[in-house]
């Protein structure tokens, strides 16, 4: 495909995608998420609590992170209210998260 006829946005998912698989990551759309599929699943335009996201970082069927597309080039200074948004509150943006190492509630 000719990545020229592509958006700036478009050219940094192309990128995403590939550099995700490389490293093991299956690429899947919402409306063919199927989280059992593997051990790490990208989904794309992933809704969160917070607003959706490009990439929702999936492990072991549970949500661990996320990732924006920009394009080249562009400066991450002015996109620190989105970041602040997914952070503020990580149990609605991202799910719980559990440690193996503690208890269900995080705690020792």
């Amino acid at each position: 495909m000719n990545e020229t006829a592509f958006h700036p946005e478009d050219k940094a998912r192309s990128l995403i995608d590939r550099r995700l698989v490389a490293c093991g990551w299956l690429i899947q759309s919402k409306a063919e998420m199927n989280l059992g599929a593997g051990l790490g699943v990208a989904v794309r335009e992933f809704q969160t609590a917070s607003g959706p996201v490009d990439y929702g970082l999936f492990v072991g069927r549970k949500l661990y992170g996320v990732i924006e597309a920009k394009p080249e080039g562009t400066t991450l200074s002015g996109f620190s209210e989105q970041a602040a948004r997914y952070i503020a509150d990580p149990r609605s943006s991202l799910g719980q998260y559990r440690n193996p190492a503690r208890g269900h509630d995080g705690r020792a």
